[in-house]
């Protein structure tokens, strides 16, 4: 699982939270640079964006692999998400 952020800044403390795990990598947007994943969940609020729409429509263009590779785009604007 990778956790994508627009900067560095709470990189450290969401991975206190989650625990250091192989299975769990933090990276920014630019880390990712043409990196596609099967499965993606857009988790942001609009506050965070000048043009929130373009910014759902570019993480589905330029992160998510497409229903063809079998995985799913969710879209859920809050910040906030448990397991």
């Amino acid at each position: 699982m990778t956790g994508i952020t627009k900067t560095k800044n709470r990189h450290e403390d969401i991975l206190a939270e989650v625990g250091q795990s192989e299975r769990f990598t933090m990276k920014t947007g630019e880390d990712v640079d043409g990196e596609k994943f099967q499965n993606v969940v857009f988790c942001a609020p609009p506050s965070g964006f000048e043009d929130y729409p373009a910014a759902v429509h570019d993480s589905i263009i330029s992160l998510w692999a497409g229903p063809s590779e079998g995985g799913v785009f969710i879209f859920t604007s809050s910040g906030g998400m448990y397991v």
